[in-house]
């Protein structure tokens, strides 16, 4: 589990922070980001609106302003299989409910919940490594959300990472837990 663990969230960060250097607009307009899903609590302030600034590929024109132009731009953008390596295949079911996303909650369950509305849209994709040799399978997901503002997109990465820290052991589903991480989170 551990290693599933680690696979997931480094393969998180990575495309992550990957889209957020190149899809960020500084203008507020939407943004794609990556995400496992958070709840929404804490409001925007200036100094996050100066952290979500423009990368020299934006064009805010071209950004998504519909749930259908973003639903488009997540094709274009989301994982396939064959960038996570050899061996790698679409999981079932393949790809999520675009109307929910997954939410870590207080209790570290994690659960679907409808798509707020400071996102236009999300897809995550579902992929598994077979078992081998001593290992068991793996299991992997790619999440893109499209959110109205990079603002949005910013705070939403924020609380995602925030949240995982608060969660030593997370509850994916009935039986299937995520553990063995020491708590990172300085106290106080």
């Amino acid at each position: 589990m551990a290693y599933a663990r680690a696979v997931r969230v480094g393969g998180v960060a990575a495309v992550c922070g990957a889209l957020v250097l190149g899809c960020t607009g500084g203008d507020g307009s939407a943004s794609p980001s990556t995400t496992s899903g958070a709840s929404r609590s804490s409001a925007p302030t200036a100094d996050a609106q100066s952290a979500a600034s423009a990368t020299p590929e934006t064009d805010p024109g071209k950004e998504p302003k519909t749930a259908a132009q973003a639903r488009m731009l997540i094709e274009r953008v989301i994982s396939g299989p064959e960038l996570f390596g050899t061996g790698v295949a679409r999981a079932t079911p393949y790809e999520s409910d675009p109307g929910q996303w997954a939410v870590l909650g207080d209790d570290c369950l994690w659960r679907l919940e409808p798509l707020p509305g400071d996102a236009l849209a999300t897809l995550t994709r579902h992929f598994q490594v077979p078992a081998a040799g001593a290992k068991g399978a793996v299991r992997l997901s790619a999440t893109v959300t499209v959110h109205r503002t990079a603002l949005d997109a910013s705070w939403e990465q924020a609380r995602m990472l925030e949240e995982d820290l608060d969660c030593t052991e997370q509850t994916q589903r009935p039986g299937e837990r995520l553990t063995g991480r020491p708590r990172t989170r300085p106290a106080g």
